[in-house]
């Protein structure tokens, strides 16, 4: 790095430090230094470009300007600390993983180590710099048990407008009605059935497409239907959901009549609560606030609590 890159970096690096000397003395539990830290992390990314950074020993490039899975993976060195914890427990040596929004790769890197030696990683991600991203960090790592396809999962193969959003290079938006001001991007669709028609069996399936989930599943019955032993975890948005015309009850009603146990995803609690018939009710009521699923149809006994490793 010159000496130009290395002073534009800086003051991400003195932030960095300060940090982590917070966080270790508990200051970052207070509001007002979180929000200061924040508008200083917003700041200090605007002089650099792209960053690679270390999350648990795997490498992923990052665009500081996206405050979603960029600034929390260089703050902390790992995104959704619960999840993360949850994924590495259900991803098994010799496993099939299926990353749909892979984004920059969080996930997919993760599995990519979890499966070695002799499993796979199959890994979608439609927003091209978003996958210019991903498919460096997969050859930084060497990673050669990963395939990536530029794409988005839904019930059609084709081509549909995702919008963009500000700030959030992870929160690209299908189905959604065209808004003023807005900037969307053409984007190939592949339906799951298809692309995995001659994968036998499926054993982890990461779901994140900031509500087209329902779509996804619609393109994923056979999948599902051969997997036996399939984990998936998603993110589960009644209120976009029911915005599209689906039904969030039925669609968890759908999932246990297909022999998943339902767990929410506690990221504050660090655990995972079974989803019961009063949960489900709460969980798609109106005004329903998004949350994580873990939809597990495995035989080992699951991790209820979920604190870091």
């Amino acid at each position: 790095m010159t000496l130009f890159g290395k002073l534009r970096v800086l003051p991400l690096n003195l932030l960095l430090l300060i940090h982590r000397k917070a966080r270790g003395s508990g200051l970052t539990e207070i509001a007002a230094i979180r929000w200061l830290r924040d508008r200083l992390y917003a700041a200090a990314s605007r002089l650099v470009g792209i960053i690679r950074v270390k999350a648990d020993g795997r490498w992923l490039y990052l665009d500081p300007s996206d405050r979603g899975v960029a600034r929390g993976v260089f703050l902390n060195g790992r995104h959704e600390p619960t999840g993360t914890v949850l994924f590495t427990s259900l991803v098994r040596s010799g496993a099939t993983v299926v990353d749909v929004g892979a984004h920059v790769g969080y996930y997919t890197t993760l599995a990519a180590e979890l499966v070695q030696p002799n499993g796979r990683v199959i890994a979608l991600e439609p927003v091209p710099k978003n996958f210019a991203l991903l498919q460096k960090g997969i050859e930084t790592n060497g990673y050669r048990n990963v395939k990536l396809f530029q794409c988005a999962a839904a019930d059609r193969a084709g081509e549909m407008e995702l919008m963009l959003i500000p700030g959030n290079t992870g929160a690209g938006m299908l189905f959604r009605p065209r808004q003023e001001g807005r900037r969307y991007i053409p984007v190939k669709t592949v339906v799951l059935d298809e692309l995995l028609s001659d994968v036998p069996e499926v054993n982890v399936i990461k779901i994140d497409v900031e509500g087209a989930e329902m779509s996804v599943f619609d393109g994923l019955e056979k999948t599902i239907d051969r997997s036996d032993r399939l984990s998936i975890m998603m993110e589960f948005s009644s209120g976009l959901y029911r915005s599209y015309g689906y039904d969030p009850d039925a669609f968890l009603a759908r999932m246990i009549e297909r022999r998943f146990s339902i767990y929410e995803i506690d990221g504050a609690g660090g655990g995972l609560r079974p989803v019961g018939m009063e949960d489900r009710a709460y969980l798609t009521r109106e005004g329903a606030p998004n949350t994580n699923l873990l939809l597990y149809r495995g035989l080992d006994p699951l991790p209820m609590e979920l604190g870091e490793k």
